[in-house]
């Protein structure tokens, strides 16, 4: 059985990964390509142990997620299905994991200025943050070195627009 394609979509809070990953599913959708969607917050809900609610904002814990949905991931794409994650997981070891052990893996890579995402913030996630640990600001990340497309997100096009281009780029039609 092939194994399905493992789309990663990466960036800050509010770069706009969830609704890329949704308008990207609506095309996998239209396609007939079967998938599955998994979103970070979502993720973390799901698996969050029982546990101190200061000690789950730790880089450690959060690396650990993002390792937990790495081999998650790739449980799925072995399977034969296809899947779209949208999720912060800025960290080298992360991206470095992925490719080394998810057969077709493609990360994307939603770069935006924390201006912007201030400007931006529809989640109120870095407005009036004092009492948040906010990834970017108060948790160090690494910007991918090696993503497949970098989506540079200063909102000019759609994220429609955008999961058209991260749909030709997976080159489905092989």
């Amino acid at each position: 059985m092939k194994a399905g394609k493992v789309v990663w979509i990466c960036g800050l809070s509010c770069s706009g990964k969830t609704t890329l990953a949704r308008n990207l599913s609506l095309i996998y959708k239209k396609n007939s390509i079967d998938h599955v969607m998994l979103d970070g917050d979502e993720l973390r809900d799901v698996l969050r142990p029982l546990a101190d609610e200061q000690d789950q904002h730790s880089s450690l814990k959060r690396i650990g997620y993002a390792t937990s949905y790495s081999r998650l991931c790739k449980l799925i794409s072995d399977q034969g299905f296809n899947v779209i994650i949208s999720t912060i997981s800025l960290f080298a070891e992360i991206h470095k994991l992925n490719r080394e052990t998810i057969n077709d893996y493609f990360e994307v890579y939603l770069d935006a200025s924390l201006d912007i995402l201030k400007n931006r913030d529809n989640k109120g996630i870095y407005n009036n943050s004092g009492d948040k640990i906010v990834v970017g600001i108060d948790i160090k990340t690494e910007k991918p070195q090696k993503s497949n497309l970098i989506l540079k997100q200063d909102f000019k096009i759609t994220s429609e627009e955008s999961a058209k281009i991260v749909f030709k780029a997976l080159e489905f039609n092989e």
